[in-house]
């Protein structure tokens, strides 16, 4: 026990040297044996970079291309480190004569189409099975724009009281012929603004498909008015129309409450005979004497005109 003593204590008077010493030890026989196992052949599956050769301004894939092929191969252990770091490795060119007729490549032809490209290794086989591919020539298109205004959500009580303007109003489309060809002839855009309560004038993008590539603009300007509006009402005499005349008919209720909307700043008083409420005696149902009337004029800077009664009754007067 004691000389085990002895050689610890040595071990520790001395141990940052030793460990130094140990430690320099063991990196330099590492590193020789990393050294010497790179510059040894070995077999290993990798994955190597391809590239597809065809004219690509008149052709466009239309979903990703393989980005690479598994295949087993001989080298030298640098090869195989620089190849799975992507050291200098060139991709594997496989050219596309007739691309948009080319839809696979098959295992069994690559062989004959990379192997003459692995300049640093040796090609035993190909473990990847098919190659898909779908490429489609290009085609550009001009297609209109609009603006879906039956989902702008607006605040309470407010209208749009302009045009909606869009600027530019049509856009050149770019993309893989079956996908060009499947679009309508417009676009619609829709707002996601919320609660809109003054003048609109805002920059908004173009939602496109994957695969299809806006030429000229990738959003448009929108903008239009916004106005308060005040909801008001009327009694409107019903006025009569083809009656026999006689004056023998007459028509229950005599008038109708009719409602609007008007703007905010607008707001003054109509008078009932700015508006035609008429009963048509000849679209009397003949089983209950019942008529629909219709509103035939009112004033143009009304809005949402409408009446409470639907149905007046005819009667005569014995």
């Amino acid at each position: 026990m004691a000389e085990f003593g002895d050689i610890i204590r040595d071990f520790r008077d001395g141990s940052t040297n030793r460990v130094r010493v140990i430690l320099l030890c063991f990196l330099a026989a590492t590193t020789f044996w990393f050294l010497n196992a790179l510059n040894k052949e070995h077999t290993a599956t990798i994955r190597y970079p391809l590239e597809f050769l065809y004219d690509q301004s008149t052709y466009v894939s239309v979903e990703e291309l393989p980005e690479d092929v598994l295949i087993n191969v001989n080298s030298i252990g640098w090869n195989l480190l620089k190849n799975s770091l992507g050291i200098k490795v060139s991709p594997l060119q496989i050219p596309i004569d007739n691309p948009v007729d080319t839809r696979k490549i098959a295992a069994n032809t690559l062989p004959a189409l990379i192997s003459e490209q692995l300049n640093d290794f040796q090609l035993n086989y190909v473990l990847t099975d098919t190659l898909h591919l779908h490429i489609d020539r290009k085609l550009r298109n001009t297609v209109y724009l609009k603006v879906d205004t039956s989902r702008i959500v607006l605040a309470e009580n407010t209208r749009i009281r302009s045009k909606v303007n869009i600027t530019p109003d049509s856009v050149v489309l770019e993309g893989a012929a079956s996908m060009i060809q499947a679009l309508n002839d417009t676009i619609v855009i829709n707002l996601d603004s919320d609660q809109i309560n003054s003048d609109f004038d805002e920059i908004v993008g173009i939602d496109l498909p994957p695969g299809v590539a806006a030429l000229n603009t990738n959003a448009v300007r929108i903008s239009f008015q916004i106005t308060e509006y005040v909801e008001r009402s009327i009694r409107v005499p019903i006025q009569r129309q083809n009656f026999p005349d006689d004056s023998s008919w007459i028509a229950e209720p005599s008038e109708v409450l009719v409602r609007y909307r008007v703007d905010a700043e607008d707001d003054v008083d109509v008078n009932p005979s700015a508006f035609r409420i008429v009963a048509d005696f000849n679209r009397m149902n003949q089983s209950d004497s019942l008529i629909s009337p219709r509103i035939a004029a009112f004033p143009e800077r009304l809005s949402g005109v409408r009446m409470d009664s639907l149905m007046v009754r005819i009667q005569h007067k014995k």
